[in-house]
Parts: structure tokens; C-alpha cells; sequence
């Protein structure tokens, strides 16, 4: 990269917390994704882990606070920062968009909505998408509009499978890193005739390998990521991924 190319690096911005490992997964999924010769070559990067984020599901089933106000909190730390966007790596927490998308003059990108086209675009044209995301992103539908708005069907596993598959989630995030409920889920969405299983919570993301070993497996993370870079080297802009 020369130094005309490094001059057109775009600052990101990266609101993280929601958990705090999959915050640096990201950061990292953005460093191996950029092509570089040189550490000048990476993209800057401003990121604010806000682990005090009320929990997104509980506050979606109407037991626990809100996480929208805290979000704008971060979202006005961010502003004072160089970043032309936000990332967000967190899916449930877009069931709160609209009450915080126009508390900020940054550009946010739009998780589920860039997810659902990115998997429309994709070589192997899968139909039938296999959901595994916490219960407030299914409980609240927040993949249907914007899968079914590109022509795809979600999916879901079974109730059993759900819970089960809800426990590794927060177990993750509790450090206990582990995948049999994940996989187990994943794969009878498979055999229920799902083209492709979506981890569409940002925990399942840190298991991704583990799933996608002997699974085709789609991860919203790993999409934020790869827009992330295509804003940061300057070749997309951010408004394309804000709705």
C-alpha cells in the first residue's frame, strides 16, 4: 500500500461490550481481512467496550432495563473520535435501532440488514436460512423482514433445542467456551432441509470454527468485518450500510 492508499484509510468506530470477547474478535476478524505489508497499512480503528450495556434479551422479555440509552452514551463517546461509522457487534441489540439511530450524527452499520444481503449475494444461492441467535432476536423477528425482504426463509431449531442452544450463549459470555448445543442445533436445522446455518448472535461467532468444520455456516461477525474493511480501506461508504 502507498502512502496515497494509507491517506484514503477511513477511521472506524466500534461500540463493543456486548459481550467484550466477541468485541475483540471483531477487531481482530478486521485485522486478518485487510490486506497489508506494513502496520501503517491497517486501518484505524477507535473502539469503546461498554460491558454495562443492559442485557438486550432480558430487557426484550420485559424484565430488565433498556439498553438504548447506555448505547447512546457510548454512541456520543465514539463521536468524539475520528470514526466516520459505527459498528456494532451485537445482534439483539438491533431490536432497539430505531431508538437510537438518530441520537448520533455517525453513520451506524446495519447489522441484520447487511447480514441478510450479503447471504442473498452469496455463490451457493441458499434459500433456506437456519437461524441460531438468542431469544430475544427470535422472539422479536428481527431476521424475517430483511431475509424474506431478499427472498429468503428463516428457520428456527425447535423449542428444546432453543433453550438448550440459549444456555451456551450465556455460557460464553460467562468464559465456559463451548459448542455441543450449538452444533446440535445447527445440524437439525440442516436435516429439516436449512441451505445454510446463520450464527446470528456474535458469542456463537467465537465458536464459529468449531461449527463450521463439518457445516455450511454463514456468521454475521465475520460479515460486520468484512464491510468494516471494505469502509475503512475507503472503498464502500458507510451510508450504504445505514438504513
Amino acid at each position: 500500500m502507498n502512502d496515497t492508499q494509507r491517506g484514503a484509510l477511513q477511521t472506524l468506530g466500534i461500540l463493543g461490550g456486548m459481550g467484550p470477547e466477541a468485541t475483540a474478535l471483531l477487531f481482530q476478524l478486521i485485522i486478518r481481512q485487510t490486506p497489508v505489508s506494513s502496520d501503517a497499512d491497517h486501518i484505524p480503528i477507535c473502539i469503546y467496550n461498554y460491558p454495562q450495556i443492559p442485557d438486550r434479551t432480558r430487557a426484550i422479555f420485559a424484565d430488565g432495563p433498556s439498553p438504548a440509552p447506555h448505547v447512546i452514551e457510548g454512541l456520543q463517546v465514539l463521536e468524539r473520535t475520528p470514526a466516520v461509522c459505527v459498528l456494532i457487534p451485537c445482534n439483539t441489540v438491533f431490536h432497539f435501532y430505531p431508538e437510537f439511530k438518530d441520537r448520533t450524527r455517525l453513520p451506524i452499520v446495519h447489522l441484520i440488514h447487511a447480514t441478510a444481503t450479503t447471504l442473498r449475494q452469496r455463490p451457493d444461492a441458499p434459500r433456506r436460512i437456519g437461524i441460531l441467535a438468542t431469544n430475544g432476536t427470535r422472539k422479536t423477528g428481527l431476521y424475517e423482514r430483511f431475509l424474506q425482504e431478499q427472498g429468503l426463509q428463516p428457520v428456527y431449531p425447535d423449542e428444546a433445542l432453543q433453550e438448550a442452544l440459549m444456555q451456551e450463549i450465556y455460557g460464553i459470555k460467562a468464559g465456559r467456551i463451548q459448542s455441543t448445543a450449538t452444533r446440535n442445533a445447527a445440524r437439525a436445522l440442516l436435516d429439516s432441509g436449512a441451505d445454510v446455518v446463520l450464527l446470528a448472535c456474535t458469542e456463537l461467532s467465537i465458536i464459529h470454527d468449531d461449527v463450521a468444520r463439518d457445516m455450511p455456516v454463514a456468521d454475521a461477525l465475520r460479515i460486520l468485518a468484512e464491510i468494516g474493511v471494505r469502509i475503512g480501506l475507503g472503498k464502500r461508504s458507510p451510508q450504504e450500510y445505514s438504513i
